[in-house]
């Protein structure tokens, strides 16, 4: 039945009610809506790619849930681009040139959310079954793989963007989803660690659960 698979969709709607009640104390504005974003989309990707690793250590919990991640993960890269080009208009109208007189570390900041999104594009780009005939499924996987180190530098350029006269200023709810953007790569390293290899075909990544279990 589409009708579950289809509340994936809602979960982005959530989060961003949740971001503006807990992080914007539901003041709105461009910038305010930005930042939502940005911390919507951590949080979608990560849960996407949690998804996996809690389905290993609680299949009967999680396993439902993990037709949904494509879903989740698709809605997190469309949060990160619209926070990047809110971001290239509010803040620095397109001129990519002026960027470059920023001090150095706020270059870095840029460059990291940069690779981070083409990394999650290309993700977004072979997520479907053409490429993975074209790769094979272990390599399409391995491939995928590549966004815990996209997810690692959204974590460092949200933390050097934050930081003002040299020291991080964060929302408690800003603090919240950077360390579930840890706890995420943490919980992929805890899989490596127990060994425990993935068994699930590329259709239980995006056939709605229920049509999973038909003949």
């Amino acid at each position: 039945m589409r009708s579950m698979f289809s509340k994936a969709h809602f979960i982005p709607a959530v989060v961003m009610a949740l971001l503006f009640v807990f992080y914007a104390y539901f003041a709105f504005s461009i910038p305010m809506l930005n930042k939502m974003l940005a911390l919507g989309a951590v949080v979608l990707i990560g849960f996407s790619f949690a998804l996996g690793p809690l389905t290993r250590f609680f299949p009967k919990t999680f396993g439902f849930y993990l037709a949904w991640r494509k879903a989740i993960g698709l809605w997190g890269f469309a949060f990160a681009v619209a926070h990047a080009l809110i971001s290239l208009h509010v803040y620095y109208g397109w001129d990519f040139f002026a960027m470059l007189a920023f001090p150095s570390l706020k270059q870095f900041a840029l460059l990291t959310g940069a690779i981070a999104i083409a990394l999650f594009a290309v993700m977004a780009f072979i997520s479907n079954k053409a490429w993975v005939a074209r790769l094979g499924y272990e390599k399409w996987r391995s491939v995928l793989r590549v966004g815990y180190f996209a997810l690692l530098l959204a974590i460092v350029h949200f933390y050097l963007i934050e930081i003002k006269d040299g020291v991080f200023t964060v929302r408690p709810a800003g603090w919240l989803v950077l360390l579930f953007a840890i706890a995420v790569i943490l919980l992929r390293f805890a899989v490596l660690f127990k060994g425990m290899p993935e068994k699930q075909s590329f259709e239980a990544h995006v056939t709605p659960p229920q049509e999973l279990s038909r003949p």
